[in-house]
């Protein structure tokens, strides 16, 4: 959903917001059972403006945001049957294979339907503010950017043994035990291009950023977080020849 405002003389301001829900079952994942449960919702608010001094022309951006994120990345690794059988002779009655189910859910005779022998729960809350500059003088372009992130994140497992008793309970209250953190981390990036009259242009990009470590359903493990590493850095290096049409409208 985008609200947008026009301020005059090419000034702007912009609130986006969106919502996304994910329900997905995997009967195979990897051969094992997933199911994945969780939804995000963000707010953004964007001020965009124009800057010209002599022959230098910039678009600017200035902006912050808020997201919220919580789900459940539920597992079934090292705990289920998996069917073997002769492709020649097909499906036989000792065929067996079952897929994860939440919770003790007992056969009777100490006998179980198999678990998920993982279920993370996780909460992450975001608070960013970020500046993009993009520059243009004569033929060359000097794009720049920059974010400043803060995260509050708290995440639990809820693991199940074959037998279906909960070893996620260090303890012992008889509940997932939940672990929990705040951190900051900042990302930049640089990117010149010139453009040639033949519509060649040659570019150079750098990029340092910081991150969420995230499972499948985009929440974070445990282990993540009592080892710190919940927040991970990365860099890019990018060289190379992109090329447009002469009237500079569109990429070839």
């Amino acid at each position: 959903l985008d609200l947008i405002r026009d301020l005059g003389d090419g000034w702007e301001l912009k609130n986006q917001a969106f919502y996304e829900d994910m329900d997905h079952y995997k009967y195979s994942s990897y051969g094992f059972t997933a199911k994945f449960d969780s939804y995000v919702w963000e707010d953004k608010i964007t001020l965009s403006f124009p800057m010209t001094l002599g022959e230098v022309n910039a678009n600017n951006s200035v902006g912050m945001n808020y997201r919220y994120y919580t789900g459940i990345d539920r597992e079934a690794f090292g705990d289920e049957i998996f069917d073997r059988r002769d492709i020649s002779v097909g499906a036989t009655p000792n065929d067996s294979f079952d897929s994860g189910h939440e919770g003790n859910v007992s056969l009777g005779n100490g006998q179980y339907l198999r678990p998920f022998t993982s279920q993370n729960f996780s909460v992450s809350k975001n608070t960013g503010a970020f500046v993009v500059p993009d520059v243009n003088w004569r033929n060359w372009n000097l794009t720049l950017g920059y974010r400043l992130d803060y995260y509050d994140v708290k995440a639990s497992e809820k693991a199940f043994a074959t037998a279906g008793n909960l070893i996620g309970d260090a303890d012992g209250d008889g509940s997932p035990d939940w672990y929990s953190d705040t951190g900051d981390t900042d990302s930049f990036n640089v990117s010149l291009a010139y453009k040639t009259p033949w519509g060649v242009v040659p570019y150079f990009t750098y990029a340092e950023s910081g991150s969420l470590a995230t499972n499948s359903a985009g929440g974070i493990p445990v282990e993540n977080i009592q080892n710190g590493s919940w927040i991970q850095d990365s860099k890019l290096r990018e060289a190379g020849i992109s090329q447009f049409h002469l009237d500079g409208r569109s990429p070839v």
